[in-house]
Formats: structure tokens, sequence, C-alpha cells
């Protein structure tokens, strides 16, 4: 898992940038699961097992792989409509 700084560099984005996006989706999935988590439990795990929400990077990764996919004419109708 590469950490804030050397995913911003490999993706040209300002790594405040980053970690100010992974606090409001921190921020959002506290909110969410409000009633599934404790005050000191990990995000992270909720995130993943009970929302189903991908991590920042991922997230940055997936959206750049769709774009990609758009560019390229590979992807499916509903995902080019988007784009």
């Amino acid at each position: 898992m590469p950490t804030p700084a050397e995913f911003s560099y490999h993706t040209s984005l300002p790594q405040r940038g980053i970690i100010r996006r992974k606090a409001v989706i921190n921020s959002a999935a506290r909110l969410v699961g409000l009633l599934l988590v404790k005050k000191f439990d990990h995000i992270s795990t909720l995130m993943r097992d009970e929302l189903e929400w991908l991590r920042i990077d991922e997230r940055i990764r997936f959206k750049l792989s769709i774009l990609v996919l758009c560019l390229n004419n590979n992807a499916p109708p509903h995902l080019v409509d988007i784009w």
C-alpha cells in the first residue's frame, strides 16, 4: 500500500488534497455508520466490510481506469454516457 505521498506523486495530485478527501470520506463513513461502530473503532473496516466503499487510493485508480476505458472505446454504454 503506497503512502499518501507516494500515491500523490504517481497520480500527480497534491498530497494535501488526497488527505483532505480521505478525511471527508472517513467523516461521511462515520456519519453513515453511526449505529454500527463505536467512537474509537477503526473506520476502514466499516468502510470495507459494511459499506463496501473503496479507500481513496483505490477510488482514484478505479476512476482513472474507467476514464481510460472510455477513451479507448472499450467501456460499456452506461459508462460512456457518464464521461
